[in-house]
C-alpha cells in the first residue's frame, strides 16, 4: 500500500478508520473457512504497514459472542501497529526458515504432517509450538535489529509506546 492507507498525522497506537474495512474482509473470509470446514487451522502472517490493524477482528467481543471466533483455530501475526510502517521483509524470512527447518526435521524423523488426530498447537514431531516458534522468531528478529531493539527501549523507558516499532500477535485457539 506504499503507506497511503495510513494517516500520517495520527500516532501508530490510534485507530484508523480504514482499518475496520480491511478487517472484516479478513473475518469474512475466515468465518467462511470455519463455516466450510470447522477447525481449519488458520496460520497468518501480516508483513506489511498498518498489519495490525488486520487483527482486530479477533479482540471483539461482540464478534468473539456472537461467532465463537475465539474458538477458531487461528494464530496471526503482523509486523506493524495499525498506524505504522513495517519495518521490511525480515521477519517472514526468519519466521518461514524456522518453520521450514522444524518442518523438515518432523519428516526426517518419520511424520509426514498427516494429523488425523485431535488438534494442538504442535508441529510435527519436535513438539514446537506456534507460540515457541514465534517467541523464537522474535529472539532471532531483535538480536538482527539491534538498533531497533535501542530505539524501542529508549522509547519505552520515555513512555512513548506509540514511538516503539512492533510485532504483534492474535492467539485465540490451537492450531494444526
Amino acid at each position: 500500500t506504499a503507506g497511503y492507507n495510513m494517516d500520517v498525522n495520527s500516532p501508530p497506537h490510534l485507530s484508523s478508520p480504514l482499518q475496520k474495512f480491511y478487517w472484516q474482509h479478513i473475518f469474512k473470509a475466515i468465518h467462511l473457512m470455519q463455516h466450510q470446514d470447522p477447525g481449519r487451522a488458520v496460520v497468518a502472517l501480516y508483513q506489511f504497514c498498518t498489519a495490525g490493524g488486520h487483527l482486530k477482528w479477533m479482540e471483539n467481543s461482540t464478534i468473539q459472542q456472537i461467532h465463537k471466533s475465539n474458538h477458531w483455530p487461528v494464530f496471526m501475526m503482523a509486523t506493524a501497529r495499525e498506524q505504522q510502517y513495517s519495518l521490511g521483509f525480515s521477519f517472514t524470512s526468519i519466521f518461514l526458515n524456522k518453520l521450514s527447518t522444524i518442518l523438515l526435521r518432523g519428516k526426517e524423523e518419520g511424520n509426514d504432517g498427516n494429523h488425523k488426530s485431535k488438534r494442538t498447537n504442535t508441529l510435527t514431531t519436535t513438539n514446537t509450538t506456534l507460540d515457541q516458534l514465534y517467541e523464537e522468531t522474535c529472539r532471532e528478529y531483535w538480536r538482527t535489529h539491534k538498533v531497533e531493539k535501542e530505539h524501542n527501549d529508549r522509547a519505552a523507558s520515555a513512555s512513548l509506546k506509540y514511538a516503539q516499532l512492533y510485532v504483534v500477535k492474535g492467539d485465540k485457539s490451537t492450531i494444526a
